[in-house]
């Protein structure tokens, strides 16, 4: 299908009024033929309508706003039909920090920039994508701005709504076939992890260096009173004593066992990748983990490192929507 007819059948997908689908049929073509910088000021030079259209348009919020979360889900659903990602994706989460001045800008405050690698005063943008695992292509499927102020929640507690909230509207896709939800080690936290594992999907993400992770006990228990024996020690990273071997290259080792997480009281899968150096040493290394303990070490691997596709759409929103700017 050429791109003109993908965009038919996507907006076809959705229950849309009659200026809404004509607003977005006319936007949605310039954006495929505009090049450079989008914005309205840009858009409003090629397309048949104003400047102050386009924004009141995009800034509505009321009942006759334009539907972007069904627009983004028929969007994967056509794509998925028209075998252009497989059906097989990982549902990725990460926030985007964006520079503000002033006093006007909505829930402005001091969050992480990983650019500059220290908290700034600005907004943050949290984004739920879609990744094709096979393809690595990401699809947005929700923003939402993190709110600030002291009635407003804890950054944790809106991602883990926004999370709730997308996987159950992810499920109207009948073809989607749902693998994971990958994080950075950000939201390697108990809350973001029940509520993942309440939808009946694994969570991957990394642990800290200081993990408080144990070993399972496997070996025959003594005959004396009391409970029997479920731990054997706490994991040190630097020994690995129970660790099995996955797979070894030039570069790199790859170690997995099933652990007891103390934080959170649940089995995970434990996956340590440690980088070698020319001498053969160990000189660094990171832990992923999943809740699912029957997971491959490769898979989780696998998996975790898509998760870098939904920075490209972080990369896309600033320097070709100019996200910065508005």
């Amino acid at each position: 299908m050429g791109l003109m007819a993908i965009l038919q059948h996507v907006l076809s997908a959705v229950p849309l009024r009659k200026t809404q689908r004509k607003f977005l049929t006319v936007l949605l073509s310039v954006f495929l033929a505009v090049p450079g910088r989008l914005n309205a000021l840009n858009l409003s030079r090629y397309a048949a309508c104003s400047e102050s259209r386009i924004r009141r348009w995009l800034h509505r919020s009321d009942a006759g706003a334009i539907p972007w979360g069904p627009l983004h889900r028929a969007t994967v659903s056509t794509a998925i039909e028209s075998g252009l990602i497989s059906p097989l994706c990982v549902l990725a989460i990460d926030a985007s920090f964006h520079r503000k001045t002033g006093q006007q800008t909505a829930h402005l405050g001091s969050f992480w920039n990983g650019c500059a690698a220290r908290t700034e005063r600005g907004i943050e943008q949290s984004c739920c994508a879609l990744i094709d695992v096979q393809h690595r292509q990401a699809f947005t499927v929700d923003v939402r701005q993190t709110r600030t102020g002291s009635d407003a929640p804890s950054r944790l507690a809106q991602a883990a709504d926004q999370l709730d909230d997308v996987l159950l509207d992810l499920r109207t896709i009948q073809q989607l076939e749902l693998a994971a939800v990958v994080a950075d080690g950000n939201y390697a936290k108990e809350l973001i992890v029940e509520t993942v594992t309440e939808h009946g999907l694994p969570f991957i993400s990394r642990f800290p260096h200081n993990a408080n992770l144990k070993y399972l006990y496997t070996g025959e228990h003594s005959r004396r009173r009391g409970r029997k024996k479920k731990f054997d020690g706490k994991v040190d990273f630097s020994g690995l004593r129970h660790f099995n071997l996955v797979s070894e290259t030039s570069n790199e080792r790859v170690w997995t066992q099933v652990v007891w997480s103390v934080q959170w009281a649940r089995e995970v899968r434990a996956v340590v990748i440690q980088q070698i150096g020319k001498k053969g040493q160990a000189i660094g290394y990171a832990v992923l983990f999943s809740t699912a303990v029957t997971m491959p070490a490769h898979e989780v691997i696998a998996l975790y490192r898509s998760r870098f596709e939904i920075e490209l759409i972080f990369r896309d929103a600033k320097q070709f929507l100019g996200s910065q700017d508005v």
